[in-house]
This record gives C-alpha cells, structure tokens and sequence, in this order.
C-alpha cells in the first residue's frame, strides 16, 4: 500500500510512480546540461584571449567528469546508507551552489574549482542516485524508460546553445551563468519527488541456540581468556584486519573484479567514454578553429547535432528492442559512427554543408551511445549489486577521464591542430570495438551467456 513517502513493491512495477521518476531525471538533466554543453560558446572567446590552451580547457572539463566519476566508489555505501532520494537532494543542492558560484569565476584557476570540483563532486552524487531510482522501478521497459528520459533531456540541446549565444549578447558572461544557476534550481524539487520504493518486511525469524551452540559459545570464551599475552596481541589483531579488510571488501563489492567480462566492459565504456566526451566538450572550439565557424555557425552546429542525437535516442533504441540486437552491439555501432563522423570532420572541415553533416553523425552516435551505455551494466550484473558495479565502473571513467582526457588536448597543442586530437579520439574508441570483439570470438558461448536487447 503506498502512502505519502514510500511505495511498497515486491518487484519493479515497470511504470506507474516510475514515469514520474522519468520525468524528474528528463527535467534535472535539462536544467544541468547547459553549462557543460553550452560551455565551449560561453567561455569560447574568454579563453581564447586568456591564452589558455587546448591542454588546460581538456583538463577543466576532464576534471568536472573524473571528480565526478571518482564519488562513484562512494555511491553504493552512500545509497546503502541513504535513500536515493536522500542522496540526489544532497547532489542538488551541491551543483546549484557550484553553477552560482561559476559566475563570480574571473580566473581559470576558480574555474578549476567551481566547475572541476564543486559541480563535479555534485553531479558525483546526484547521478548514481537518479540512476538507481530509474533502476528500482523499472526492468522490463528499463531500455523504453531510458531512451524516453534521454530523448527529453536532449530537447533543451537543439535550442539551449541559440539561446545562450542570445543571452552571451544581452547579459554577457556573468549574467548568462546566473540565469543558468536559477534555471537549476528546479533540480532541487525534482530531487524530493524521486520517492523510494519500500520492499516489504520480512516475516521475523525465531533466533535460539542449540545447547551445543552454548557449550561452543563458552568454551570459546574460555578459550580467549587462557590466551598468552603475546598470542593475544599477535594473533587477535591480525584477524581484526582480515575482518576490516574483508569488510571493505565486501562494502564496496570489489569482488566484481573478480568477473573478467565485467571488467572487459567497464574498460571498453571508460576508454570510450573519454574519447566520446572530449569531442562532443571539445566541439565548439574545433569548429571554431577548423572550420573557422562564427559563434553563430557554431550554435547552428551544435542544434544540428542535438537534433540527430534525439533521433539516436528515440528511434534507434525502438527498432534494435524489435530486431532483438543486443546492447553492446548497439553500442560498437555507435562507436563506429562518432568514428566516421571525426574522421569525416577531419578531412572536410574546409566545406560549409560537410560540416553540419558530420555533425549530425556525431550527434546520431552519441544519441545510440547514451541509451545503451545506461543498460549494459544493469543486464550483466544482479540488481543487489548494481549500485556497486554503476559505483566501480564510474570510478574507472574518472581514472581515465583525468589520464587520457589531456592527451587529446596535448595532440592539438603539439600539433597545432585539431585533426591530430580527431584521430586520437577515434582511436581510443577503435580500441574498445576492438577490445569486445576480441573478448567475443575468444570467450566459449553458453546459452544462458547470450545477452539479450
């Protein structure tokens, strides 16, 4: 029966309450995106009269994502401990204070802290408990959920980069910033509408001890106190340790490692993961460079490619649940794609149209890429276990994020170009299509191995 805070379930419900949840994820993404997306077209200029390089604008944004991903290896003793209602009204509240703080930045080592830690460290928390939500109340429709919460969030990127070009303008850097900080404010209600569901008590279990349980009990007592001093402080502690060790261990589920496909996948994502991410961050100051895009061409770029991307997210997903395609094959294929979008880009960057058009391939890849990126984890692992597994693999994208993020930058500044930094990037993502694969053709199939859409 549910009441005001809790609803009681069994099992996911697989809709009901969970499209309300859907809506509050579409709706805290739509207010928080902007100043990540829109970051290139509102610093663009600033950045390029501080001198600040390729490298440094690479690290910023890598920062922002590895402070995230790295509060992942808190996020399930967090949840365990909290609600995940709890946990995203705290990561709310954390990333609205940081937004308004990025306002009053004059210095790109206050964008170092602003942007890199106070709103990574908040998107940190916010995210695992949103996804989690998500999660609880959904399994068979969890691909439908995700794509339809996606595919809303991205709507506010077709129009989000015209109007803070307009509001560049009107209001300047400063006042663009505060206008953002208050649209995030409606994250902070969105947040307290993430109700939790309750899983129903379990029948008390009579606990009683045996009599040779009791004799055991006091033997083992006896036992301790007849220890020497010297067996006691030796011995005593060292299993203390074992225990501790054993209970991080446990805590933080790092027996996952122990899975060799679960750590092939979280490898292949968080190499992907930071190819794909540098150049979608990257894009405004790579047209701006290559093409020799005005701020204008560069909003009208970065719609075209919102557009494709809600295409990826909305209908790709749709015909792959019906062709029964499989989420990591879905995801080489995005892969693929943003592969010949970069390399496209990289050879015909001098033609206006071509432009727009690698564009669109870009962001179609990354539309695919963002719904099955959210379900290959939850189909490998049990749900008891998904916010640890969610928790380990977003700590390895901040790993990574923060190691390869900046070669991406250093291969422009030593190159002088953005075609180097295009290449490396499509590399990095070769290298985790290649990676599957391999993995694939060598591991023995098993029915109950195959994964399904």
């Amino acid at each position: 029966m549910a009441n005001r805070m809790t609803i009681t379930a069994t099992a996911p419900p697989d809709g009901g309450y969970g499209w309300v949840i859907v809506v509050c994820f579409l709706i805290i993404n739509s207010c928080l995106l902007p100043l990540t997306q829109c970051f290139g077209i509102i610093y663009g200029k600033q950045f390029s009269d501080m001198n600040i390089t390729a490298a440094e604008i690479s690290f910023l944004l890598h920062l922002n994502n590895s402070v995230m991903c790295s509060l992942g290896l808190f996020s399930g003793p967090l949840l365990k401990r909290f609600d995940f209602r709890q946990v995203s009204f705290m990561g709310s509240c954390l990333v609205c204070l940081g937004i308004l703080a990025t306002a009053f930045a004059k210095s790109y080592e206050a964008l170092i802290v602003t942007v890199g830690i106070i709103i990574g460290a908040g998107q940190g928390i916010l995210m695992p408990g949103m996804y989690i939500a998500v999660n609880s109340y959904f399994k068979r429709r969890l691909t439908l959920a995700i794509s339809v919460q996606v595919t809303g969030a991205s709507l506010t990127q077709i129009f989000m980069p015209q109007v803070c070009r307009f509001l560049l303008e009107e209001y300047d850097v400063q006042g663009t910033i505060l206008i953002l900080a208050g649209i995030s404010l409606n994250v902070i209600p969105m947040a307290i509408l993430l109700r939790p569901l309750k899983k129903p008590d379990p029948p008390p279990v009579q606990q009683t001890q045996s009599d040779h349980e009791l004799e055991s009990s006091e033997k083992g007592h006896v036992s301790e106190r007849l220890l020497s001093p010297v067996y006691r402080e030796t011995t005593v502690p060292a299993k203390n340790k074992q225990r501790r060790c054993a209970g991080i261990i446990k805590m933080l589920d790092l027996e996952l490692f122990a899975d060799r496909v679960y750590v092939i996948i979280i490898i292949g994502m968080g190499i992907s993961f930071v190819s794909e991410l540098n150049v979608i961050l990257m894009t405004p100051f790579i047209l701006d460079e290559l093409a020799g895009f005005a701020k204008k061409d560069v909003a009208t770029a970065m719609s075209v490619q919102a557009s494709a991307d809600i295409i990826g997210r909305l209908v790709i997903p749709i015909i792959a649940h019906r062709g029964g395609v499989p989420s990591k094959v879905m995801y080489i294929i995005s892969l693929l794609g943003s592969s010949l979008g970069r390399t496209v880009l990289s050879i015909y960057y001098g033609e206006y149209y071509v432009v727009f058009l690698a564009c669109a391939i870009v962001g179609l890849s990354k539309g695919i890429k963002a719904v099955f990126q959210s379900v290959i984890i939850p189909k490998h692992v049990s749900p008891d276990r998904l916010a640890a597994a969610t928790g380990l693999n977003m700590i390895s994208n901040g790993i990574l994020s923060l190691i390869l993020g900046p070669l991406i930058g250093w291969s422009h500044d030593i190159s002088e170009s953005y075609v180097y930094s295009l290449h490396v990037a499509t590399a990095l993502s070769l290298f985790c299509v290649a990676l599957w694969t391999v993995d694939y053709l060598l591991s023995p199939k098993k029915p109950s191995q195959i994964e399904g859409p």
